[in-house]
Formats: structure tokens, sequence, C-alpha cells
């Protein structure tokens, strides 16, 4: 842009219009004078001796800006050491976690089952409870029926000894 500029100053210098050094230069029109006086202001104002960067001033910043790097890296390592830290922190409490749930289906299962056999024994329990009611209800019947079937069995004996009794 700057060559541009110091183009335009030789075209008008030379005599040319604004519009042929518009052209040449590939500058519109309307900012090519602005731009002329403003070079020229930038031309003729000169540099104090104290806006003169020495040497030592150009190695002064650049150290002070490499050692600001490197702080700067120095704290990006940490922060990325930490996360990782962290990272692994949290894969071991996933880790954690997933044999606690395996742990837990297990216990899950075999209460389950140990539920399921309980079930099963006071379905079982509550049947000997019946059959057993049923075996002591059956040995008092049997004791009823014994009597009743030695009475029967003395009825038809004597029955037997009376109708023999009187044919022979």
């Amino acid at each position: 842009m700057i060559n541009k500029i110091k183009k335009a100053i030789l075209l008008k210098e030379q005599g040319k219009t604004i519009e042929d050094i518009a052209v040449d230069v590939e500058i519109a029109r309307a900012y090519i004078p602005k731009l002329i006086q403003l070079y020229i202001e930038m031309e003729s104002e000169k540099l104090s001796s104290r806006d003169i960067i020495t040497d030592d001033q150009v190695l002064i910043s650049k150290s002070k800006y490499i050692l600001s790097s490197i702080k700067r890296q120095k704290k990006f390592m940490y922060a990325r050491y930490l996360l990782q830290l962290e990272k692994e922190k949290i894969n071991d409490k996933i880790l954690r976690l997933r044999i606690y749930l395996e742990k837990k289906e297990s216990y899950d299962d075999l209460e389950e089952e140990l539920w399921q056999k309980q079930k099963m024994l006071n379905v079982t329990s509550s049947n000997l409870q019946h059959a057993e009611d049923h075996y002591e209800l059956m040995e008092k019947n049997l004791d009823f029926t014994r009597a009743y079937w030695f009475m029967f069995g003395m009825l038809v004996v004597m029955f037997f000894d009376i109708i023999m009794a009187k044919f022979f």
C-alpha cells in the first residue's frame, strides 16, 4: 500500500490528474489526496532520540516475551498434567463403579434366587403342614375305621354263627 502511495506521489509530481492516478495505482479516487497528505506528514515527522529503539531494548523485550511464553507454557503443561490426573481418577472411579455394578447384579441374582427358594419352601412347608394335619386326621379316622370294621366283622361272624347254628 505504501508503494502505491509513493507511486501516486510521483505521478502527481509529473502532473497527472487524480483520475489517471486512480487507474494506475488502483486506489479509489476520493482516497488518493488524503493518503498522499498522510504519507507526507509521516515522512516529515522525525523520530526523537527517545523513540529510537536500541538493540539492548530489543533483546530485553525479546527475553521478556520468551520468559512470559515459557511461563505460559509451564502453566499449560501443569494444567494438562492436572487434567490428565483428573481423567485417570475419573477412569478409576468408573472402573470401580462398573465392578460394583457387576457385583450388585450377581448379588441381585442371588437374592432373587434365594427369594424364589424361600417362596418354594413356604409353599412346601404349608403343604407339609396340610399333609401333617390330614395324616393326623387319617390316624383318628383309622382308629374309628378299625373299630367300625371290627364291629362289622363281629356282626358278620355272629350272623353266620346264628344261621349255621339253626341249620346244623
